[in-house]
């Protein structure tokens, strides 16, 4: 049963026209939700086309935690919805209220833009005065830009999109109510560069996971009550990307995120997505060129304001994408992992289907608490999830080392010198720049002398040779260190001498795990829907039970329909498992290129 708190007198308000989804799909929202103990209001009136609505139903919207408009192709047509929706974003603006926008029958893009039979609409209130007409349109472009369920998701079955939405409410009200209403994730990011792709799939693994994320739906105005959002929220993430300097909103995001920072204490976890964290910090290459630009019409307190702000984010320790070989999908999932943490979420992961289990026995290999020094491997073949299980446990234990470092991706990094590895290890565990390293046995010694006694958890991800063992002198750090190595390679970890009880070979996901994975990367729920089942089957089979296919496999065929599910797997059928593996990874990593070459007749769509 939800609970109701008394600042709040509805858990739900939906938004609807009566004409279209009355007697059908809102009628039977509303009894599921009922059903299920959440408080709804719903408007059972046949409100007129235009002229007064009711005195207390933009009050109601006020008092409401979520609001659901279905938009129907009359929708904009009714001004009595216009005027709920543009309360709706006046409450998502001011108090940070969640929107879940059901698209019924219509195009998110029309609404938007206001297209097609929105553009009709809005020829027959042209009796309306400019300031209205432009509040309702603006209403409906930012409604359109958030992510919500189409019908056509579920092929028109509205008893399944009805099952989807209580779903999600469900989830969402018992994050506000174990949060007392407070936002807890705020994501900073430029639209341009990471909204369609990475952003977008951030935001809805974290939604999966229950964690209220607010984030800014527009690319033209900054978050209006920045400041008060970001301190009602426990986590702020800053997705930097090669654009994010060229945004002045953007910076000025991250200056008021920096400032809570330094006087409220919130996390800020950055992610440098394609970007040197370097750069940020000194403000140097893509970052230099885009202060050239905004030194002619801002200044020099601004400028140094927005500087300042990416000289400490950039000295902060987060996620690269580089890290995990470029790939999308992993680094969501270890963000995901880490904002779980930080919010003292249950200890079970859920977004990687038996990793809690990885964890565990790791944690019971290193003697997690003990003053002993322990190296442990992960062995397993690419695509089994070894570096997932290290980043894990590294994100769950790392704050209670005095140094830690995750140097990942070694045998590829290492094509630019075992120096450069070292210089990355020294720069990370010291928070500065080192100069030039001149030779590995010089970095040896500075890497000796740098963590001589300490405690330390260091993890050397994906190594494939001797040379790059030997680039690190292990043996100096102090008591309780716990050192993890992972790689394809047993060899490799016996020449590190890991002892073999120390060795873990996780295996590959059995078929109901493997099934559990994929529908949530695919449907965003852990069972498919029953007429997907079969072709489900038939998709696990090409994976073998490696997490990683099974993500790419998931995302790559959400909100497909059947026709193009069975298009893509009759082309699959004719591929081996590692060129499918390669074609998904270049479609997530590079969503703009693989869509002019698609893998099927079928232009991918992104999750809207």
């Amino acid at each position: 049963m939800a609970a109701h708190d008394v600042s709040y007198k509805y858990d739900v308000f939906i938004s609807h026209r009566w004409e279209d989804t009355g007697n059908s799909f809102t009628s039977f929202l509303y009894s599921a939700l009922t059903r299920n103990g959440i408080l709804a209001f719903i408007n059972k009136e046949n409100l007129p086309m235009a002229g007064e609505m009711p005195p207390n139903l933009l009050q109601i919207v006020r008092s409401s935690k979520i609001s659901i408009p279905i938009i129907s192709r009359g929708y904009a047509e009714s001004e009595c919805c216009l005027r709920e929706l543009a309360e709706m974003v006046e409450c998502y603006k001011s108090k940070s209220q969640i929107i879940l926008p059901i698209f019924f029958d219509v195009e998110p893009r029309d609404v938007r833009l206001q297209m097609g039979i929105f553009a009709e609409s809005f020829e027959k209130h042209k009796g309306n005065d400019e300031q209205t007409l432009k509040r309702w349109k603006n209403a409906l472009t930012l409604v359109g830009e958030i992510m919500g369920y189409q019908l056509k998701d579920v092929d028109g079955n509205i008893s399944k999109l009805v099952h989807l939405v209580v779903d999600w409410a469900l989830t969402q009200l018992s994050s506000i109510h174990s949060n007392d209403g407070r936002g807890k994730v705020l994501i900073s990011y430029r639209r341009k560069d990471t909204g369609n792709s990475f952003t977008s799939f951030l935001h809805r693994a974290l939604e999966r996971e229950g964690i209220h994320v607010i984030m800014n739906l527009s690319s033209r105005e900054k978050l209006p009550n920045f400041s008060q959002t970001i301190r009602s929220s426990k986590i702020l993430i800053t997705v930097i990307s090669k654009g994010y300097a060229e945004s002045e909103w953007c910076l000025e995001e991250l200056a008021d995120m920096v400032e809570c920072f330094e006087s409220e204490g919130q996390k800020i976890l950055p992610i440098f997505f394609n970007v040197s964290p370097k750069d940020v910090k000194k403000q140097t290459g893509i970052f230099e060129a885009s202060f050239e630009k905004h030194s002619k019409r801002n200044d020099e307190q601004t400028l140094n304001r927005w500087k300042d702000a990416l000289s400490v984010v950039g000295g902060m320790s987060g996620f690269e994408l580089k890290e995990v070989d470029g790939d999308q999908s992993m680094l969501v999932d270890l963000v995901v992992g880490w904002a779980l943490t930080k919010l003292n979420s249950p200890v079970e992961r859920k977004i990687y289907v038996g990793l809690s289990a990885h964890v565990e026995r790791m944690e019971e290999l290193l003697n997690v608490g003990s003053n002993d020094v322990e190296i442990v491997g992960i062995c397993g073949m690419n695509g089994i999830g070894k570096t997932t299980i290290a980043k894990a446990l590294y994100n769950g234990h790392f704050q209670n080392f005095r140094s830690s470092c995750f140097l990942g991706n070694i045998g590829e990094e290492a094509s630019k010198g075992l120096e450069y590895l070292q210089k990355q290890l020294l720069e990370s565990i010291s928070k500065r720049e080192i100069g030039l390293i001149t030779s590995v046995n010089q970095g040896k010694i500075l890497i000796q002398q740098a963590l001589l006694g300490l405690k330390v958890l260091l993890i050397l991800d994906g190594v494939d040779s001797k040379n790059q063992l030997n680039a690190f002198p292990i043996d100096s750090f102090g008591p309780g260190s716990k050192i993890i190595i992972t790689s394809g390679s047993e060899s490799i970890l016996q020449l590190a001498k890991i002892n073999e009880a120390k060795i873990y070979r996780p295996q590959v996901l059995d078929p109901p795990q493997s099934l559990q994975l994929f529908s949530r990367h695919a449907f965003s729920m852990d069972r498919p829907p029953e007429d997907y089942l079969q072709l489900c089957y038939e998709v696990l089979q090409l994976t073998g039970g490696l997490p990683s296919s099974l993500e790419r496999l998931g995302s790559f065929l959400y909100k497909k329909d059947k026709e193009e599910w069975q298009v893509t797997l009759q082309r699959w059928r004719h591929l081996s498992r590692s060129q499918i593996d390669q074609e998904l990874k270049i479609w997530y990593d590079n969503p703009e290129d693989s869509e002019k070459k698609s893998m099927s007749p079928y232009k991918r769509r992104r999750p809207t």
